[in-house]
């Protein structure tokens, strides 16, 4: 990471099938939203898929808004425990008919270009205990009823997006969060959710 690398990522990189940690992210501060902010790119992360034995990839600010197959690619990885996708110029979540990466406990897709309510999908990641999904543009419910599948979840930002409803129900029921950030959206506010965590 921080390396200086510039260009597109060589898919021979998917050669070291024995690789369990891959980081080649950018540390800097701050969301980057433009192209020319980010230094290294690739246009499909296919070549990600014969990493079999990955277990940790970072690839902050690596631009990401031409690998159309990140998510098919990403999720042939069963063994991956951290996935960290920051600032990526990812826009939209492509359609996945099977989880197979639900060995994640760390997710980080903050910074990036989502316009939609929060895939599904991401509620069968039982094993999470950290979840980035700040600084996009997620709207409508902030979360459904099945939150409660997060059992493990000790680490939730959601900040700086658009959610606009009350705190869900369930968000109560997570014994073992211990950092949540919700700020900059338009949290309705209730009053029995407001006693309920001035009490914890």
């Amino acid at each position: 990471s921080n390396a200086g690398f510039s260009g597109t990522i060589p898919p021979q990189l998917g050669n070291l099938s024995a690789l369990e940690y891959l980081d080649l992210g950018n540390k800097a501060e701050g969301f980057s939203y433009w192209i020319s902010r980010h230094s290294l790119s690739t246009k499909s992360l296919w070549w990600a898929t014969c990493l079999s034995s990955l277990k940790h990839l970072d690839l902050s600010k690596v631009y990401l808004g031409e690998a159309r197959d990140w998510l098919e690619a990403l999720n042939k990885l069963r063994f991956l425990t951290s996935l960290t996708l920051n600032s990526c110029g990812i826009y939209s979540f492509p359609h996945i008919a099977h989880l197979n990466f639900t060995s994640l406990t760390s997710l980080d897709l903050g910074g990036n270009e989502f316009d939609s309510t929060i895939p599904l999908w991401l509620f069968n990641l039982t094993s999470l205990v950290h979840l980035d999904l700040s600084g996009n543009r997620f709207f409508g419910p902030m979360v459904p009823n099945n939150l409660q599948h997060w059992t493990s979840l000790s680490y939730l930002d959601l900040s700086y997006n658009q959610f606009n409803t009350s705190l869900p129900d369930p968000l109560f029921t997570l014994n073992n969060l211990v950092y949540m950030d919700l700020t900059y959206n338009q949290i309705q506010r209730s009053e029995e959710h407001t006693s309920e965590l001035q009490s914890q």
